[in-house]
């Protein structure tokens, strides 16, 4: 019987692409929550993209923060 979420993912063998997603959707809230809206519409492009996430949240933020670099 599949009478919860943990159990569906366990059966069709994505706990491990959950966990990541859950990671990387606690990472977003924390850093950059406005970004939240595009990682729930694309899970799977997020997915992808996992391995880079951190790197890609750091440069967000960097360009937040710096908005017109002046070059020299």
């Amino acid at each position: 019987m599949i009478d919860t979420v943990d159990n569906a993912v366990a059966l069709i063998g994505k706990r491990r692409d959950v966990a990541r997603f859950t990671a990387m959707a606690d990472e977003t809230r924390r850093h950059l929550p406005q970004l939240l809206d595009w990682l729930i519409k694309r899970p799977i492009r997020a997915l992808e993209l996992s391995s880079e996430w951190s790197k890609l949240l750091e440069i967000v933020v960097w360009i937040q923060t710096h908005p017109r670099p002046e070059f020299t």
